[in-house]
C-alpha cells in the first residue's frame, strides 16, 4: 500500500507577489544591473532585428547572421538572468553572494542553451492554445532559477526544475494571471507616457518631434514592439523573483532551508570563555549539592502498622469470598411492619373510596333512593343508565385533569433554551517574536496594554500598544500587515499611502524609534515614556 505523501501548501498569489516586490526592494544595486546587462542587449537588438526586417528591403542578406548574433544575445541573457536569480535566492536564504569564475559561467551558458531553446517555440504553441502556458512557463523559469552551474549535471536541473513546476499549480496560474493583468496597466501607461511627452514638450517648449509631426505614422508596429520589451523589462524581473521564491521554499520542503534562514538572522555567536564559565559553574554547584546532601535514612515499616494493614485488606470484598454465608431471618407477615411506600398507597386508596363513596351519596341525593322493586314499577328503570353515564363523565373529567397536571409539570421540567455564545479570543502572549498586530482588534490590544500598565509591566505594555497602532492602521488601509516585513518597512508604507497626512507620519516614526530602543535595544522604560507613547497612538487613532 502505497504512503500518502502529504505537501503542506505554499503561500497565497498576492503574498507571494508583495514578497517578490519586497526582495526586490531590498536587492543591491548589483542585482539588478545583472539583470539588465543580460536583458537590454537582447532587447535592443530584438528591436532592431524587427525594424531592420520590416522595413529594409536587403534584410534577407543579413537574415543568417542578424538570426545567429540574437540567438547568442539570448544565451547572454539567460545566463546573467540565472545569475541575477542566484543572487535572489543567496540573499533570501541570508547567505553571502556567490562567487562566479568562467568556469561556472560557461556551466551556466550550457545548462540554459540546452533547458531553454525549447521555450523559444513551446511557449508560443501553448501561448496559442492556452491550457499548457501556465505548466510550460513555470518549467522555464524554474530552469533558469535551478540551472545556476551548482547541481552537477544537466539531469540533475532538469529534474529540479520540473519537480518545482508540478509544485503548487493554482498559485502559479493565480500569478500569472494576476501578473498579465498588471502587465496590461503597465502597456498602456508606457503608450500615454510616450505619447504624451512630447506633446507637453510642444506645449512647454516648443519642440517639435516625429511624434508631434505625424501621430498616426509614428504608431506602427515597432513602436508597438518597443513598447512590448519595455514592459517586458519592467514586469520579468517581478517574475523572475516570483519564481525565486517558488523553488526556494519548494526545495525547503525537503531540505528545510527556510528554517536554516529564519535561524541565520537571529543567530549570534557564544565566546568559548562564557561556555567554560557556564560549565565551570554547572561543575560546581553539582559538587556541592553532593558534598552538602544529608545522608538517606533507613526506610522501613513497623510491624504493627504491617499487621493492620494486612487486616484491614483482607476484610476487604474482593477477600471474604471464601468466608461462611451469614444467615437472613425473615421477618414474620405479621411482625411485618409497614414502610412508608406502603403507607402512602395505603392513604391514596383510602382518599379513593371517600372520593367515589362521596360522588354516590351527591348522586343519592339528587335522583333519590330507590329500593329493590322500584326497578320493576313503571317509569323507573332508567335511571339506572343515567348513573352509569355521570360515571363515565367524571372519568373523562378526571382524566382531563390528570392530562393537564402532567403536560404542565412537563413545561416546569423542559430544559432551559440554548445560549447562544460566542468563543473568546485567546489573549496572545507578548513575550513571543511571533505575535503578530491581526491577531487582535486595535480596541483589544488598547485594553491588553492598559492592563500591563496597571500591573507594572511597562515593556509588554508598549508592545500593546505598538501593535494596537499596528491594527488601527491596517483596518484603514494604510499598510498592509505582513509577516517579514519590519518596523520601518511600515514607516515607509505609511509614508507612501498616508502621504496626505505628515502629522500621522511624523508621530508613526516617533513612536517606531521608542519601540526599537525599548524593545530590540533592551533599554529600560519609564511610566511617564509610556504615557507619552500611549499619546502618541491616540493622536493616530485620531487623525
Amino acid at each position: 500500500m502505497k504512503r500518502k505523501v502529504h505537501v503542506r501548501e505554499g503561500p497565497g498569489a498576492l503574498e507571494l507577489l508583495e514578497e517578490a516586490v519586497h526582495l526586490l526592494r531590498r536587492a543591491p544595486a548589483g542585482t539588478l544591473l545583472a539583470y539588465y546587462l543580460g536583458a537590454l542587449p537582447f532587447v535592443l537588438a530584438a528591436l532592431f532585428f524587427w525594424s531592420d526586417l520590416s522595413r529594409d528591403s536587403a534584410a534577407a542578406d543579413r537574415l543568417l547572421p542578424a538570426s545567429l548574433g540574437l540567438a547568442l544575445l539570448f544565451v547572454w541573457m539567460k545566463t546573467w538572468q540565472t545569475v541575477f536569480a542566484r543572487c535572489l535566492r543567496a540573499q533570501l536564504a541570508g547567505e553571502p553572494m556567490p562567487r562566479w569564475n568562467f568556469s561556472r559561467l560557461l556551466r551556466v551558458a550550457l545548462t540554459q542553451t540546452v533547458l531553454q531553446f525549447t521555450g523559444l517555440i513551446l511557449l508560443p504553441l501553448a501561448a496559442v492554445i492556452l491550457l499548457p502556458f501556465g505548466w510550460l512557463y513555470s518549467f522555464y523559469q524554474s530552469a533558469t532559477v535551478m540551472g545556476d552551474g551548482e547541481t552537477p549535471g544537466l539531469r540533475l536541473a532538469f529534474t529540479a526544475a520540473w519537480r518545482q513546476c508540478k509544485l503548487w499549480q493554482l498559485q502559479n496560474h493565480y500569478v500569472l494571471a494576476t501578473t498579465k493583468l498588471f502587465g496590461w496597466f503597465v502597456f498602456a501607461n508606457l503608450i500615454m507616457a510616450t505619447l504624451g511627452v512630447p506633446q507637453l514638450l510642444k506645449m512647454f517648449f516648443g519642440i517639435e518631434t516625429f511624434f508631434t509631426q505625424s501621430m498616426s505614422s509614428a504608431v506602427n508596429t515597432t513602436f508597438l514592439a518597443a513598447m512590448i520589451g519595455l514592459t517586458w523589462l519592467c514586469l520579468d524581473p517581478l517574475l523572475k523573483a516570483v519564481y525565486v521564491l517558488r523553488c526556494f521554499y519548494g526545495a525547503s520542503l525537503q531540505s528545510g532551508e527556510d528554517l536554516r534562514a529564519d535561524l541565520r538572522r537571529f543567530r549570534a555567536p557564544v565566546p568559548a570563555a562564557a561556555l567554560l564559565v557556564l560549565g565551570l559553574g554547572l561543575f560546581a554547584a553539582d559538587f556541592s549539592r553532593a558534598a552538602t546532601a544529608p545522608p538517606a535514612a533507613p526506610t522501613g515499616v513497623a510491624p504493627p502498622e504491617l499487621n493492620q494493614s494486612i487486616e484491614k485488606t483482607i476484610r476487604q470484598r474482593e477477600f471474604t469470598w471464601r468466608a461462611p454465608r451469614e444467615k437472613i431471618v425473615k421477618p414474620k407477615p405479621e411482625d411485618k411492619q409497614d414502610g412508608w411506600y406502603d403507607q402512602q398507597v395505603k392513604k391514596f386508596k383510602q382518599a379513593v373510596s371517600n372520593l367515589i363513596q362521596s360522588i354516590d351519596d351527591f348522586l343519592k341525593k339528587i335522583f333519590g333512593q330507590r329500593g329493590a322493586g322500584s326497578a320493576r314499577s313503571g317509569g323507573a328503570g332508567w335511571m339506572t343508565p343515567v348513573h352509569a353515564l355521570l360515571y363515565v363523565l367524571i372519568a373523562v373529567v378526571m382524566g382531563a385533569l390528570v392530562l393537564l397536571l402532567i403536560r404542565v409539570w412537563r413545561r416546569r421540567q423542559a430544559p432551559p433554551a440554548a445560549v447562544s455564545s460566542e468563543a473568546i479570543a485567546p489573549v496572545p502572549d507578548l513575550t513571543q517574536d511571533d505575535v503578530a498586530a491581526d491577531q487582535l482588534p486595535d480596541d483589544e490590544w488598547l485594553r491588553l496594554a492598559r492592563q500591563l500598565l496597571e500591573r507594572g509591566e511597562l515593556r509588554l505594555a508598549l508592545r500593546a500598544f505598538y501593535l494596537s497602532s499596528l491594527a488601527h492602521l491596517a483596518r484603514r488601509e494604510l499598510i498592509l500587515l505582513a509577516k517579514f516585513k519590519s518596523n520601518r518597512d511600515y514607516e515607509r508604507e505609511l509614508g507612501r499611502r498616508g502621504h496626505a497626512l505628515p502629522e500621522l507620519h511624523a508621530t508613526f516614526r516617533q513612536n517606531i524609534t521608542t519601540f526599537d530602543r525599548v524593545w530590540y535595544g533592551r533599554h529600560e522604560t519609564t511610566r511617564e515614556q509610556l504615557e507619552d507613547f500611549a499619546l502618541n497612538v491616540e493622536r493616530i487613532r485620531a487623525c
